[in-house]
């Protein structure tokens, strides 16, 4: 028997080490992100650098990284969909509170961005839900751009400071951002206007139950595609999950031995 999880849970933090620096702590109820808390203006210069996972400033969870290109750092940028440089992005309309997190690939700059879930939950985990908004905040020329998301599980070569890069990530397309189809010359979008959103929700379940204490990661990775590229993002994240109801084996001596100590006051009597 599965339970799913309903409730609300107020973000948790857990520090692991200089380049992977957050996490969500699923503890049995569900988490949301809405990327509010991102920078309403202003770049941050050289933020993210091949071979290194960086906290995304204003998000508890999120980490992101420069995967390749000819350049040596890659910026984060608050941007309303008229830069068209590679580059992490806060998007919204400029000024707004109201925050998406995107990214934009280019010959000098691609990068990718995404979570680590730790299971804290007290039973083994077997399958997670996200549901979000994928929003358009600037068209592509050319090719439909993708930024296609990736699974794996601590254990393995992915970790918390390499999985946004490790080659054990595999490809989950039920979490692929899908860009608009491309135009002939391209431009900003509003992507709080529902024209330019889709509605996005998958379950991945595990082939093997992830246990209490083991970690879950999520990655969304850019490409230079052919042309003028797409700037897309994901808003309104809620992450869900089920867990097995059978108690850890740590639970179950517990619940025996209580048992036990109840049927010998029985006899006492």
């Amino acid at each position: 028997m599965k339970k799913l999880a309903f409730a609300t849970l107020t973000l948790g933090l857990v520090a692991f080490s200089a380049t992977a620096q957050a996490a969500y702590i699923f503890t049995g109820a569900n988490i949301t992100e809405d990327f509010n808390s991102l920078p309403s203006s202003g770049t941050t210069t050289g933020l993210f650098t091949v071979g290194t996972q960086t906290a995304i400033p204003g998000t508890t969870g999120f980490v992101g990284t420069r995967v390749g290109g000819s350049g040596s750092a890659m910026n984060f940028v608050a941007d309303a969909g008229t830069g068209n440089s590679g580059a992490l992005y806060s998007y919204g309309a400029s000024g707004s509170g109201e925050r998406a997190l995107g990214s934009i690939a280019s010959g000098s700059n691609w990068g990718a961005f995404g979570f680590e879930l730790v299971n804290n939950s007290g039973s083994a985990m077997t399958s997670v839900t996200l549901r979000f908004t994928a929003e358009f905040w600037r068209s592509s020329t050319s090719v439909q751009n993708v930024l296609a998301a990736t699974v794996g599980v601590s254990g393995g070569s992915a970790n918390s400071s390499n999985f946004l890069t490790d080659s054990s990530m595999a490809a989950f397309t039920s979490w692929d951002i899908v860009g608009p189809g491309p135009v002939a010359s391209n431009g900003a979008l509003d992507g709080n206007n529902p024209n330019n959103q889709a509605s996005v929700i998958g379950t991945f379940t595990f082939s093997t139950p992830l246990a209490n204490g083991q970690s879950f990661f999520v990655s969304w990775n850019d490409i230079n595609d052919g042309g003028n590229d797409a700037g897309l993002a994901i808003d309104d994240l809620t992450i869900s999950a089920t867990t097995d109801a059978v108690p850890e084996p740590a639970t179950v001596a517990v619940l025996a031995a209580a048992g036990l100590a109840a049927v010998a006051r029985r006899k006492r009597k």
